[in-house]
């Protein structure tokens, strides 16, 4: 096609009006919307990317690009997601990094210079995106690269305290503590990576905790996701619990709609670090009668007693629409059973459809990818409220998460487009072609 029968069709797209060109463009993705502003000047300034969330990182290319945003008189206004992210990669030249303590490199001088010219560079960016943005940990929710093996020990038995080791959320809620703005939702999600937010930053008497009690005292707070990095439990240190520190820094949320808690406890296997004895009521963690707006209440590698949980799960206020679990403390519990009592015994069977709790059932189980885990909502709604098969196998001791093939759908966190059925006969199996 000659430039001169092209023209036309350029000179076509550049009279349609703002309004259908706004629509247009919000059909298409972004790199499509970049070659259409490089066409002409007018289309430039007509369409504009969609910039909703903004990526931050120790890399200094991505708090140059956070900045351009901040400053653009458009795009910082259409922001409404901060992801900050902790990790950094491992020096090609030698494993130095990893042992800083034989390192010849001042230990002292770069990190503080990073902390300060990161803190100012994320409560700069805050102040100039005042829309509504949620502040997430470790990854988004997209089609992005799968993160290889996270070495929790090696995180455990450094020598640095847990201040160094967890710099980004340290800024994160200092700035979100002292800086005026609207954010409502704050977001550390590990993705069912072995890692979190250590527990010691979140006792009280530490800078940490005094700023996570800020933010959620907020008017408007609606939202926390709260991944935590629990490990062994030690009853002389493990005070989040038996102290009530969580419980306390929570009770301040009055308006709290969407909660969701997860650690790093071993998913489908009993704590043999815990007893029933030291358990601590899922009462005494989450003060459930403050939150009558809840419409989310999601737990995820969390100890329970089953018992307990059912008499915290009868309490839920009405407006809940969906849960999510879970671990159970040994002899204390299972899936099977824990079903079998949400349909006798809570009134969730009864509502209206329109009232009816949504149950989200994640398995992670023998699935060797980050991320990947079978999704047997249905089924486990088809039990509860239809009287359906009980869509759950007792295969091993103390392990009733186990589903037949055929039951559930296989998802992945990393990547909510992906879906496959849980079927690994021949023929659902994938082919790849060959490259030639």
């Amino acid at each position: 096609m000659s430039q001169k029968d092209a023209a036309p069709a350029a000179w076509t797209v550049e009279c349609l009006p703002n309004e259908l060109l706004g629509i247009i463009c919000d059909l298409l993705p972004n790199s499509d919307i970049k070659n259409i502003r490089l066409a002409s000047p007018l289309l430039g300034q007509k369409c504009q990317l969609k910039i909703s969330r903004v990526f931050m990182s120790p890399n200094p290319v991505n708090i140059k690009v956070a900045m351009a945003i901040a400053t653009h008189k458009s795009h910082r206004s259409r922001v409404e997601e901060i992801i900050w992210d902790d990790a950094t990669l491992v020096p090609s030249g030698g494993d130095e990094g990893l042992f800083p303590e034989y390192s010849e490199e001042s230990d002292t001088e770069i990190p503080e210079e990073l902390a300060v010219e990161d803190q100012e560079s994320f409560a700069w960016f805050a102040r100039g995106c005042k829309s509504s943005m949620k502040a997430a940990k470790d990854r988004i929710a997209g089609p992005i690269s799968r993160p290889d093996i996270v070495s929790k020990q090696h995180q455990l038995d450094n020598a640095m305290s847990y201040q160094d080791l967890y710099h980004g959320f340290r800024i994160v809620t200092k700035v979100l503590a002292e800086e005026k703005h609207n954010v409502t939702e704050l977001m550390f999600d590990a993705h069912q990576l072995n890692t979190g937010i250590n527990h010691f930053a979140l006792n009280r008497g530490t800078e940490e905790y005094k700023n996570f009690c800020d933010i959620l005292k907020r008017p408007g707070f609606q939202k926390l996701h709260l991944s935590l990095l629990v490990g062994f439990y030690l009853a002389e240190e493990y005070e989040i619990y038996d102290e009530r520190y969580l419980h306390d820094a929570l009770y301040e949320a009055t308006d709290m709609r969407h909660l969701s808690f997860h650690t790093d406890s071993a998913t489908n296997r009993h704590s043999w670090t815990i007893d029933i004895h030291k358990y601590t009521s899922l009462f005494d963690v989450f003060p459930i009668d403050r939150w009558q707006q809840l419409t989310h209440f999601g737990l995820l590698n969390v100890l329970v007693a089953q018992t307990d949980l059912i008499a915290f799960l009868s309490k839920l206020p009405r407006t809940v629409q969906t849960v999510g679990f879970l671990t159970f403390m040994e002899g204390d519990g299972h899936y099977i059973s824990l079903m079998e009592d949400i349909r006798d015994k809570l009134d969730w069977k009864h509502r209206t459809l329109e009232r009816r709790v949504k149950i989200v059932a994640k398995i992670f189980c023998y699935l060797s990818y980050y991320g990947r885990y079978i999704c047997v909502d249905k089924e486990v709604e088809e039990f509860v409220y239809n009287d359906g098969p009980q869509p759950f196998q007792l295969r091993q001791r103390d392990n009733s998460s186990d589903v037949d093939p055929g039951t559930g759908v296989l998802k992945d966190l990393f990547n909510p487009a992906w879906e496959r059925p849980n079927d690994y006969s021949a023929e659902r199996r994938l082919v790849f072609p060959r490259q030639q």
